[in-house]
């Protein structure tokens, strides 16, 4: 007698949303915890958030331009001398 193969009910997305989930979370703990930073003094640059968070150059950077594509900051002068407001 043979037994039926058994059939996972679950698929691999629905594990890797589980996954990163808890990741997204404290992502999005960061992105207002960057908001509420620049809230503070108006103008914030991408090495005082490095300093904030605890993290790299390339990291601050990422959560700096998701904030500016989502429209919740505004990246003001060039390279080098860049800082990020509020927009107006």
């Amino acid at each position: 007698m043979q037994s039926a193969p058994i059939q996972s009910q679950s698929n691999p997305r629905s594990f890797l949303s589980k996954a990163l989930a808890p990741i997204q979370f404290r992502k999005k703990a960061k992105l207002e915890t960057i908001m509420k930073f620049v809230q503070e003094k108006k103008s914030r640059t991408n090495d005082q958030v490095e300093k904030l968070l605890h993290v790299s150059d390339a990291t601050a950077t990422r959560y700096l331009t998701q904030l500016v594509k989502d429209g919740r900051l505004k990246r003001m002068g060039k390279n080098g001398s860049s800082h990020y407001v509020l927009p107006s």
